[in-house]
């Protein structure tokens, strides 16, 4: 984590706001001190870094709706934030603290926000409730509160403590300043891991120890009855493989006895429906003659209709051809008729019609 500016308003002993930029070019050279005498604020600008991080400092452990040591003197609010880039990505901490006008508790919950930079330039908000800030400072700075100010600041008075502690005062202060504790754990359990392994370790020896050594006689020996065993066993997986096979052949003959059986059950069912089935072959065969004798008959009758309808046919070219003659006569008997009418009014003038 870098931290790029601090943001200080209404904090301690300085009233209004300030601003440090950590991206100055007065910065540049990476290495400065916070200097300057007492009641100057250089404490400020610690507790403002870590209020904003973490909403509380080593020395005001407590900001809440009825207590503020933070905040100046004659101020309604108070405010510090941190803009830090961590994992190559900026964001902004930011703690805010507020007097109420009303009510019976003189101050208003505290506030706690981590935004995040966009690349328009806005800042985006990721946490704003204060256990989701904590959870998220923990995650962007991979640093707890206790983490932080043991390995980033070391609490006023603590330094005192520490000039003025015993040897063995001072050892338990600076692990609990720099952490060490961990390591001392580390050293605990490496301790504890090496004499359980010493213990297993001894064990085995032990038990190395009462295996006894055997002699080349006892070697062949042991050898000889290896070999007569693994015999022995090759024996056995040939029985096996027989038993197994007798089994399945005896499995299948019960399953072949057990269908021939039903088939013997099946067997009088079976023969009726044969008899049955050859009755009615028989008067099939019979009806079949019988159809087929019909057949003849038929062919036979279909020929003499055939014969018949030649000989209509012929009759009907006769009666066509007779037809024609008499349409012919009929003309030539009007013809004469129509002559023997002239004939008549030439001779009878006077008859009528139907005297003619």
């Amino acid at each position: 984590m870098r931290i790029e500016k601090v943001v200080i308003y209404n904090i301690n002993s300085l009233s209004g706001r300030f601003e440090i930029d950590f991206t100055d070019a007065g910065y540049g050279e990476g290495l400065f001190a916070i200097v300057g005498p007492s009641g100057a604020g250089k404490t400020t600008v610690l507790d403002a870094i870590s209020l904003a991080l973490s909403g509380k400092t080593p020395r005001i452990a407590m900001v809440s709706e009825t207590q503020d040591e933070l905040m100046s003197k004659g101020c309604d609010a108070c405010a510090a934030e941190v803009v830090f880039v961590s994992r190559g990505r900026r964001y902004k901490a930011a703690f805010s603290h507020q007097r109420t006008k009303k009510g019976a508790k003189p101050f208003r919950p505290a506030k706690r926000e981590i935004l995040e930079y966009q690349p328009d330039g806005s800042w985006r908000v990721i946490a704003a409730m204060i256990k989701e800030a904590e959870e998220k400072i923990v995650e962007l700075t991979g640093l707890s509160y206790s983490q932080f100010t043991r390995s980033i600041m070391l609490a006023q008075f603590q330094f005192a403590e520490f000039l003025k502690a015993n040897s063995n005062e001072r050892a338990d202060i600076l692990e609990q300043i720099t952490d060490m504790d961990i390591y001392r754990n580390i050293s605990i359990a490496v301790f504890e891991r090496k004499d359980s392994e010493s213990k297993h370790l001894g064990d085995i020896t032990a038990r190395m120890e009462a295996v006894k050594v055997l002699d080349e006689t006892e070697q062949q020996a042991l050898e000889q009855e290896r070999q007569a065993l693994e015999d022995t066993i090759a024996a056995h997986g040939a029985l096996r493989d027989g038993f197994i096979l007798c089994r399945d052949t005896v499995k299948k003959t019960n399953a072949l006895e057990r269908e021939l059986e039903q088939y013997e059950a099946d067997k009088p069912a079976a023969e009726r429906r044969l008899a049955e089935a050859a009755a009615r072959h028989e008067l099939a065969a019979a009806e079949e003659k019988k159809q087929k004798q019909a057949l003849l008959d038929l062919q036979k009758t279909l020929k003499a209709v055939r014969e018949l309808d030649g000989g209509i046919a012929a009759k009907r070219d006769d009666i066509a051809r007779i037809g024609k003659e008499i349409k012919k006569d009929e003309e030539r008997i009007s013809g004469h008729k129509k002559s023997i009418l002239i004939l008549f009014k030439k001779y009878m003038p006077d008859a009528d019609n139907e005297k003619l």
